[in-house]
């Protein structure tokens, strides 16, 4: 159930023609893929997913790129950062927490200003537990908590949220792909995908958008199963390195977003001097819910 969870981010955007193509190699050697806008100061987009490229955040990226230098890189295992080998060995925690510090210093960056969106910014506080010194700030956008307790919640939340949104019929339909004999085609994931988005975002008539982009950057399973995985067998659990944690961290949530507001506030009491900004009618994805709101507050907490 939390590999369906973390890979619940489904909007993909047009890649700027602005950006430019760019690679670096981590430490284990592995050539990894990023995007780069150059102005300004340098700010990190750290993609949801687990799974998804750098893609869907493009839109984020656009804005950002007005004023800032926009790096959007794909994780490994995922976009143009393929990997040979999709094993525990070669994607796990430590491998993207320690490809964050490569691109750090192959960028020249002292500091990291980080913005992650869902499982992005688990990712991002998995950085700032491992490597607080190299954090200049924190954005989580509508971000898992900061251990997996948050799974059971954002699970029936989502349930909860499709039960109040769905007309009887899309329900109807829903558990019935949901439930269909095996093997599961590709179709119906997206069938099932196209229905569950409902509960993500605030404005439905918006649906119609993310999905096209959505065909363009599908989740691989496999890449979400090795870090859902991994975030288990491994306890994850970052609370007490966050605790003295001293970076700048704002936190943006959706209030109809299935990820309860609990887990926000969590994460916004533990963090010091976290500044919590609830964005209402706005679900997952605040970008495309209330743009004009989720950029004022990005823009004026990075200036």
């Amino acid at each position: 159930m939390l590999a369906l969870l973390l890979s619940l981010a489904v909007l993909c955007g047009a890649r700027s023609p602005e950006a430019r193509l760019e690679h670096f190699r981590a430490g284990d050697g592995t050539t990894l893929a990023y995007f780069e806008a150059r102005r300004g100061p340098a700010v990190v987009l750290l993609a949801g997913g687990y799974g998804l490229s750098h893609l869907y955040l493009s839109p984020v990226g656009d804005r950002l790129a007005e004023r800032f230098r926009v790096i959007m890189p794909d994780q490994r295992g995922t976009g143009l950062s393929k990997l040979r080998e999709y094993t525990p060995a070669a994607l796990n925690l430590d491998k993207l927490t320690g490809d964050l510090e490569a691109l750090r210093k192959h960028l020249g960056l002292r500091k990291l200003r980080l913005l992650g969106h869902s499982w992005g910014g688990m990712l991002a506080m998995s950085y700032a537990a491992a490597h607080p010194a190299q954090v200049e700030s924190m954005v989580l956008v509508d971000s898992g908590g900061m251990n997996l307790e948050f799974s059971a919640m954002y699970s029936a939340g989502t349930a909860s949220r499709l039960k109040a949104v769905l007309s009887p019929d899309e329900q109807k339909r829903l558990e019935a792909l949901m439930t269909g004999p095996p093997p599961m085609t590709e179709a119906t994931k997206d069938e099932i995908s196209r229905i569950r988005l409902a509960a993500f975002l605030f404005h439905r008539d918006r649906a119609e958008e993310l999905e096209r982009y959505f065909r363009r950057d599908p989740i691989d399973e496999r890449e979400a199963s090795l870090i859902v995985d991994d975030l288990k067998s491994r306890r994850w659990d970052v609370r007490a390195e966050l605790r003295s944690l001293r970076a700048p961290v704002l936190i943006v949530h959706g209030r109809e977003d299935p990820m309860p507001l609990s887990v926000a506030e969590e994460t916004a009491r533990t963090i010091p001097g976290a500044r919590l900004e609830v964005i209402d009618d706005c679900g997952h994805y605040p970008w495309v819910d209330q743009p004009d709101r989720f950029f004022a507050l990005v823009l004026g907490f990075a200036r």
